[in-house]
């Protein structure tokens, strides 16, 4: 599972390669997930992106979108794109949050006026501009 974005070079984002992505030894998501929480409950924007899609996606935790917004919140509020895009995708669908559709546009915003494809793509499928 690849997230996108760096992860600042660590011990623990030397781990989260070798878990996630499998490198030098079998992906085990589970370790991932331990390594992405430490490093992201210490603040790593990238590290609580990719926390959020193992909770979104259910790798190597069980679907969670409760946990997946607040971690994609806490992503977002510090800049990343991808992580805006998601919030957005997430108050869209009411999945986690209350379904609210000006929530879902500001998030869009955000993500799309920083380059986010995905976000722009979203805005124009729903009359937006950004």
């Amino acid at each position: 599972m690849r997230h996108g974005g760096r992860i600042k070079r660590t011990t623990q984002a030397s781990a989260i390669l070798v878990y996630d992505i499998g490198e030098y030894t079998k992906q085990n998501y589970g370790e991932a997930i331990k390594w992405y929480r430490k490093a992201a409950e210490k603040g790593n924007v990238d590290a609580q992106y990719c926390l959020g899609m193992c909770y979104f996606l259910g790798n190597g935790t069980s679907e969670n979108f409760y946990e997946s917004a607040n971690w994609f919140r806490k992503s977002a509020e510090k800049g990343n794109i991808n992580a805006q895009y998601r919030l957005g995708m997430q108050y869209q669908w009411g999945k986690g949050v209350p379904k609210d559709y000006s929530e879902a546009i500001k998030w869009y915003k955000k993500a799309a006026r920083a380059g986010q494809t995905d976000a722009q793509d979203e805005l124009k499928e729903l009359g937006e501009s950004w």
